[in-house]
């Protein structure tokens, strides 16, 4: 089992492997399977439930003045095409920041 730790690193490729223009077919190959390990391909195909971005927590305070709690937080699978808000917006980030980190700048 997955740590959140795991699937928050962003794999950085060696330099040999990262895209630079003309080798899509092989970072292709390599990238893919790298983001399935983390259901980054998800995002990457568009395949992902955008969840609803309204977020509102009240605190009613009940007859004995304390508060009622929260609604509990669940969590998805890491290849679940319906994450949470919180799960969403942290996963589209990595999944953006994996492909960033991998193409080569010209000045590299």
């Amino acid at each position: 089992m997955s740590t959140p730790s795991n699937y928050t690193n962003i794999q950085t490729l060696p330099e040999d492997q990262k895209f630079n223009g003309e080798n899509y077919v092989s970072f292709k190959a390599i990238i893919i399977p790298t983001g399935r390990l983390k259901g980054l391909h998800l995002y990457w195909e568009g395949r992902i439930n955008i969840p609803n971005v309204e977020l509102t927590a009240t605190i009613n305070p009940t007859s004995s003045g304390t508060a009622e709690s929260l609604p509990k937080i669940t969590t998805t699978a890491i290849n679940d095409p319906s994450p949470t808000i919180l799960e969403y917006e942290l996963r589209e980030s990595v999944a953006y920041l994996t492909l960033w980190n991998n193409i080569k700048t010209l000045t590299d």
